[in-house]
């Protein structure tokens, strides 16, 4: 690991560290809370508020905890030369330390999640009439999202071994640091698939439709935590064949050219990919997705209501 890779493992440390130290106080996680609301487009009830603040925590210190040890992992791999450093780039090294971080915590939100004990209401409880899935909680560009971007990462990682082939020493793109990426990503989406349906599964003992609702809320941002491992080591693991692709070009005695420039085009295609669905993400708010599909009236009245403060405020210019 060079200076630069050991830099960005330090920041990640101190963001794990702050992280740790905010959510252990008090006024930090009510804010928290609050913040929370106004992603989702709901309010906080007053007698819910504590019982979202020990969710919140709990989902906040398995993800904190993940994210360590999925870091940890990452730096030992690379520390123990579990990939030759001939077959890495320090771009590479980078994306993995990233990868390690974010598939940890998505690891441990996914536990978490599948292992909370849910409150039990009481007196009477408020039940939905209909079945939900996957497609209730997750937009498109979530669901599809980790699907496509795994099959970027393998495409392009075999993609990257058939022009590698001659004269590179980087002959192997599924035995670089960006392939073992790309097939981790391949992992975390079979498991990410895995852990939702169990997630879908579980019951959702509510006694009001405000608590159902915040339940469906912190659901979906459960699974959406846990596609983000998939979605991201997809990517990531793509960038990272492709620029140990256009590194290895340098040095080739034969089909340099030609392998540059499928590494470069390719890195083209994958960040304008990267920079749609980010694009996609902002506009579409795919946080409130459960809102719009399982509480129509409730989104449809945060937008009138968001509509009339913003006639208000162009009133008063």
């Amino acid at each position: 690991m060079n200076p630069g890779v050991w830099f960005i493992t330090g920041v990640l440390v101190l963001i794990i560290l702050v992280g740790a130290v905010l959510i252990a106080i008090p006024a930090f996680r009510r804010f928290a809370v609050v913040q929370l609301g106004t992603s989702v487009g709901l309010a906080v009830p007053e007698h819910l508020e504590p019982a979202l603040r020990r969710r919140l925590v709990g989902r906040t210190v398995a993800s904190l905890i993940g994210a360590i040890v999925g870091l940890a992992a990452a730096v030992a791999a690379l520390q123990t030369r579990l990939v030759p450093s001939s077959e890495s780039t320090d771009v590479a090294e980078f994306w993995l330390v990233f990868g390690g971080f974010f598939a940890g915590a998505s690891i441990a939100a996914a536990i978490y999640a599948l292992t909370a004990k849910p409150a039990r209401p009481e007196g009477e409880r408020f039940a939905r009439s209909g079945a939900v899935d996957l497609r209730d909680y997750l937009a498109p560009i979530d669901r599809l999202g980790a699907r496509g971007a795994v099959a970027l990462g393998i495409v392009t990682v075999l993609a990257a071994t058939a022009v590698s082939g001659v004269g590179l020493t980087h002959s192997n793109a599924a035995l670089s640091i960006g392939g073992l990426i790309v097939i981790a990503g391949a992992v975390g989406l079979v498991l990410s698939e895995w852990a939702s349906r169990r997630i879908l599964d579980r019951p959702q003992p509510a006694g009001s439709p405000s608590e159902l609702a915040w339940d469906d809320a912190l659901r979906a941002q459960s699974l959406r935590e846990i596609v983000t491992a998939p979605l991201s080591l997809g990517s990531w693991g793509s960038l990272a064949v492709l620029f140990t692709l256009v590194d290895a070009a340098d040095s080739a005695e034969v089909g340099g050219v030609a392998t540059f420039w499928v590494g470069a085009v390719g890195l083209v295609i994958v960040l304008i990919a990267l920079f749609a669905a980010a694009g996609i993400s902002i506009a579409t708010k795919p946080q409130q997705h459960y809102l719009r599909r399982l509480w129509p009236e409730v989104a449809a009245a945060a937008k009138v209501a968001t509509e009339t403060r913003m006639a208000a405020l162009k009133a008063g210019h």
